[in-house]
């Protein structure tokens, strides 16, 4: 099932302003700037809960062309990351100047507390996908900064 990055993570949002970039087929990089949200959004990561979501928070995606993962960052008013959030795809594009991707079940989260692989329905990971996260090949290497208002 196709999910747009214009869409994703805005339940409970009421407002939210949007910014979409292109480098040179390279990548796609959105950025949801959350302006209104009924209540904020908090998970609990490894024992530990953390907001994710809230009035002035941002969720960015780099969704890299050719790869078959993006990145999304959770970021808050400080504009200071909460969580990196990585999920492996099956396939990634663009549809209507939207980037969309095609979720695998592989999910790396990474926080303050520490870091885990999630894989639903206990289904086993490749192991590229392994190798991967082992190798530490999941790096931002954006100045997401910049970007933000």
């Amino acid at each position: 099932m196709k999910e747009f990055s214009s869409k994703t993570y805005l339940k409970d949002v009421i407002d939210f302003e949007l910014k979409i970039y292109c480098k040179n087929d390279e990548y796609y990089f959105t950025i949801k700037k959350i302006v209104n949200i009924k209540s904020p959004f908090i998970l609990n990561e490894m024992g530990h809960d953390i907001k994710l979501l809230d009035n002035n928070y941002y969720i960015i995606e780099y969704i890299p062309c050719n790869k078959n993962y993006f990145c999304r960052l959770f970021v808050d008013e400080n504009k200071e990351i909460k969580e990196y959030y990585y999920q492996f795809t099956e396939k990634q594009g663009i549809e209507n100047s939207i980037p969309y991707y095609q979720k695998l079940n592989v999910a790396y989260v990474k926080t303050q507390f520490g870091e885990k692989i999630y894989s639903s329905n206990n289904t086993n990971i490749s192991k590229e996908v392994l190798e991967i996260i082992k190798q530490n090949k999941l790096n931002f290497n954006l100045n997401y900064k910049e970007y933000l208002w």
